[in-house]
């Protein structure tokens, strides 16, 4: 069998393909109202991010070696994440997001893996050629996104349910 999942970084081409990525629905306009079907503001601040700010986000932050990459099934767009060198700490890399397409969430893609853990794996192997041996993946994630705290659960990270900043801290080594 062959398997169509690929994985690069984005490139100014890419714009329109992100402005149409979606990873939060929503119901159609109905009696005036629209009703969402994304778990809070968080996954909409992700989209909006995904769509309009992060090409120019990657071109402005290569002082961090910040890096946009898309993962595919066949030419669809199945996932986004962006992950950085925090500043002062070579060692560590930040992971900004991680979305997965609505059309694959809870999926399996061409390779039989589920489409949020082959978009996680790439990008820790993405993360894992960019820092020292034990370096370590930092990151946030709402106390409200249960999909993302299973996937950091599946994947042993470890996430601190101290919210005092509204959100967990993640951790994993490299």
């Amino acid at each position: 069998m062959t398997h169509l999942v690929s994985w690069r970084q984005a490139t100014l081409a890419d714009a329109e393909l992100l402005r149409q990525f979606t990873c939060c629905l929503h119901m159609p306009v109905s009696m005036g109202r629209r009703r969402d079907l994304c778990e809070g503001r968080w996954a909409h601040d992700v989209q909006t991010h995904i769509r309009v700010d992060a090409l120019s986000v990657q071109a402005g932050f290569r002082h961090l070696d910040h890096r946009l990459m898309l993962l595919f099934d066949g030419s669809s767009l199945v996932g986004v994440a962006a992950h950085e060198q925090l500043a002062q700490q070579p060692e560590s890399r930040w992971l900004e997001c991680l979305a997965v397409s609505t059309a694959v969430r809870g999926k399996k893609l061409s390779n039989a893996q589920r489409a949020s853990t082959c978009l996680f794996e790439h990008v820790i192997h993405d993360m894992k050629g960019r820092v020292p041996p034990a370096g370590q993946m930092k990151a946030k994630v709402h106390p409200g996104n249960m999909r993302s705290l299973g996937l950091l659960d599946r994947m042993d990270c470890n996430v601190s349910t101290d919210a005092g900043t509204g959100f967990f801290p993640v951790s994993l080594r490299l």
